[in-house]
């Protein structure tokens, strides 16, 4: 692996990939693409984010699953796990409706901008799934950048 290339998987289920800058022959990971999975709840809620480099501005492809007819969400850009980091944060309501949030300190924050597109909303076996993809860059400062 190139120097300054590393993936963090820690102890609470997050995942985070840093990639080097440094021009080099080798690829980061030895591949253009990462994959990062953890269960939230083994029964029902998965997340999967898949990047994509190859492509002009990266794609990042995210998955979220969960019960049909709750809210489940994935919070990204929360280097402390804490609620004070403000993460950017994917929603997913009841009914499959998507929203971007920057959230607060302890309160809802605010909605921003959309920059996903929802490629597939399915329901299995009372399961939700949304697939959505992204530019790696953030719309604005309160998106999460790849």
């Amino acid at each position: 692996m190139p120097q300054s290339c590393s993936v963090i998987h820690h102890h609470n289920g997050s995942v985070i990939a840093y990639y080097n800058s440094h021009e080099s022959s080798m690829h980061c990971g030895g591949g253009q693409e990462f994959t990062g999975t953890f269960t939230a709840d083994p029964s029902q809620t998965t997340t999967t984010v898949l990047l994509d480099s190859t492509v002009p501005d990266g794609k990042a492809t995210i998955t979220l699953s969960g019960p049909n007819g709750k809210w489940f969400s994935v919070g990204l850009g929360s280097p402390h796990f804490v609620m004070s980091d403000k993460p950017y944060t994917i929603v997913v309501d009841g009914t499959g409706n998507v929203s971007e949030r920057k959230l607060g300190d302890h309160d809802p924050g605010t909605v921003l901008a959309s920059s996903l597109t929802v490629t597939s909303n399915s329901v299995k076996d009372g399961v939700r799934k949304v697939v959505m993809t992204r530019k790696f860059a953030g719309k604005t400062p309160d998106h999460y950048t790849f």
